[in-house]
């Protein structure tokens, strides 16, 4: 809770200055006029009142060699996990692009596909489910007479 410490407050440079308390120390300095509550604005406020600033998290960035069948790739590795691109992002860094370029430039074309999977796939696709309501026999629950 955001309280306002009083001129009843027995430190002297506390006086008129503003924090926040766990709930039930803000009551009994409020109950006991040490203390005034003060509301707050928003709930952004509310929020940033509850939660720390938030803390810069380390990015590393680097770049995958293209493979047999994969391109060339940007990483970026946060605290919250990886993430692989096929192209860099806005927010990567100039080095990293320079050496995405070097490695993609030299690469062949990389086909969608491996040998014999595209047409494999397409066949799959066009003689598999249509998405059509197949009758479902569930059986009788219970046998009722």
């Amino acid at each position: 809770m955001k309280v306002r410490y009083t001129e009843f407050c027995p430190d002297p440079k506390l006086r008129n200055t503003e924090t926040h308390l766990q709930n039930h120390v803000a009551a009994v300095l409020i109950a006991q006029g040490v203390a005034v509550a003060v509301p707050f604005k928003t709930f952004a406020d509310f929020l940033s009142s509850k939660n720390p600033p938030a803390v810069a998290v380390p990015v590393e960035w680097g770049v995958k060699e293209a493979g047999a069948y994969t391109p060339a790739t940007v990483i970026k590795r946060t605290a919250n996990g990886v993430t692989h691109y096929r192209t860099p992002p806005p927010d990567c860094p100039a080095s990293i692009v320079a050496q995405w370029k070097s490695l993609a430039d030299g690469a062949p074309e990389v086909p969608a596909y491996g040998p014999g999977e595209g047409a494999q796939l397409e066949a799959m696709y066009r003689n598999g489910d249509s998405n059509q309501h197949r009758p479902v026999n569930h059986g009788t629950p219970f046998a009722r007479k």
